[in-house]
């Protein structure tokens, strides 16, 4: 099995930039930590409008590793970047109606492919809508490698 696909949003998902500063989203560092230590059994890739040179710069100024993210391009639709014939799961702020038809189209519901839309984040440092989504994404690989201790995923007893 092809390994499944973690795409990320960049602005307004993971952070903000303002005029003179980057603002970072809380618990920004433990999902890259994350993605990093589980690197052989995904990929993740940045689905943004930043270029990939924008994207390194900053989010190498919070200490985060970059290197093991790729850069997925796409114009005018980031749905139809998306890999599908692979599992893949998709967060973002800002799906835009074009996006989420493309995304009907291909999946129409087959459970291989999920998206989560995340609160546009305004800058709270209480924010922990991250850890939410990493949560979630670990049951997502968990249930797509088939793991027995996957919710949904154990047999009946």
């Amino acid at each position: 099995m092809d390994r499944p696909v973690l795409y990320l949003d960049v602005e307004g998902t993971l952070l903000l930039v303002g005029l003179q500063q980057v603002y970072y989203r809380p618990h920004l560092q433990t999902l890259l930590t994350w993605v990093k230590r589980h690197a052989g059994e995904l990929d993740c890739r940045w689905l943004t409008s930043f270029s990939r040179h924008r994207v390194e710069a900053i989010l190498t100024g919070c200490g985060a590793s970059v290197s093991m993210i790729s850069y997925q391009r796409w114009a005018g639709c980031k749905a139809a970047a998306i890999e599908t014939d692979k599992p893949g799961f998709w967060i973002d702020d800002n799906c835009t109606l074009r996006d989420q038809g493309v995304l009907e189209d291909l999946y129409e519901g087959n459970g291989k492919f999920v998206f989560r839309q995340v609160r546009r984040w305004a800058g709270r440092k209480t924010d922990g809508e991250l850890l939410e989504v990493l949560k979630e994404v670990r049951t997502w690989l968990a249930q797509v490698q088939g793991s027995p201790d996957a919710p949904g995923c154990r047999e009946q007893e």
